[in-house]
């Protein structure tokens, strides 16, 4: 197998002409329309991650209404989680479809999606907000995750939200080369991650969340 090539979107997307601003705020329809436009993009190259993206959303609302976002705030949460992973449009087949780990080089070029899809959400102007979760879904809480290497505060709560509902799901959903833990699993591993990983405050808010919606 060759080297894998540069993902296409992270080269060339960050210099596509930006779509003309519109006066005041975007027009719902529009800004619908185009993430439905997004998402679907993804489910045509990559049904598991579009799939993984609106079980995320779910949550991710949620998670939102459990912490009294507005329903603005929780707008933006369902479109930035719909779409959290569209940047994996810019990762080359070889590594987005290996059926199995991936080493240093594979991961890296992996992790640009969160910059990719940035890029991406920001050249429309309809989505404000999105973009922000897009880039820092996999930021921590103590600063050690990218791209940006931004921890607490400084990461957008909206990001946030996704970034522990992102998690759950990543534990829980079969993988080409894992089956799926259970619930248990993911529940204790959130616990141990929270303070670390994620913001402690919606970590306890999500296991909120996930008691009250558990069967039985």
């Amino acid at each position: 197998m060759g080297e894998p090539k540069e993902p296409y979107f992270s080269s060339r997307v960050s210099v596509l002409p930006p779509a003309e601003p519109t006066e005041g705020p975007p027009h719902p329809d529009t800004a619908d329309t185009l993430s439905m436009g997004l998402w679907r993009s993804l489910a045509l190259r990559d049904e598991m991650s579009a799939a993984h993206s609106l079980r995320v959303a779910r949550w991710a609302v949620l998670l939102a209404q459990e912490t009294g976002l507005s329903d603005d705030e929780q707008w933006v949460v369902r479109r930035g989680a719909m779409l959290h992973d569209v940047g994996k449009l810019g990762v080359p087949d070889a590594v987005l479809f290996k059926p199995g780990p991936l080493d240093a080089k594979e991961r890296a070029l992996v992790n640009e999606h969160c910059e990719t899809g940035h890029a991406l959400i920001r050249a429309f102007h309809v989505l404000p907000g999105v973009d922000d979760i897009v880039r820092f879904h996999h930021e921590r809480w103590d600063g050690r995750g990218y791209p940006a290497g931004v921890g607490g505060d400084e990461i957008p709560l909206c990001a946030r939200v996704v970034a522990v509902c992102d998690v759950y799901d990543a534990i829980t959903a079969d993988r080409p080369y894992r089956a799926g833990l259970g619930h248990d699993e993911a529940y204790s591993e959130l616990q141990r991650c929270s303070g670390a990983q994620f913001d402690p405050m919606l970590v306890a808010a999500f296991l909120r969340v996930l008691d009250a919606t558990r069967p039985g």
